[in-house]
């Protein structure tokens, strides 16, 4: 897994409480799970929608590397979290 830069916009959004069907979430956990889906898609050559670019989730989550790089690294970053709230 890669160093992640940890001023990134996800680190700060961890915080932000989001409202999902009536309950609260985390808005950065929200975004983990649908960036996941939406490089899952990328890599087989589909797009979420017209204005998609692998920058944005560089940026947003503060790492660097192509399409594969960015999905391992996120669903690394995804498993550690799940394994940290478990506990």
């Amino acid at each position: 897994m890669q160093d992640f830069n940890t001023t990134a916009q996800f680190f700060q959004d961890w915080e932000k409480p989001i409202n999902i069907n009536g309950k609260d979430s985390c808005k950065g956990y929200y975004n983990l799970i649908v960036s996941i889906h939406e490089l899952k898609l990328w890599q087989i050559g589909l797009r979420a929608h017209s204005n998609q670019r692998l920058f944005h989730y560089k940026d947003y989550f503060g790492i660097k590397g192509d399409c594969a790089t960015l999905l391992q690294s996120l669903q690394d970053l995804k498993t550690k979290i799940d394994l940290a709230q478990s506990i």
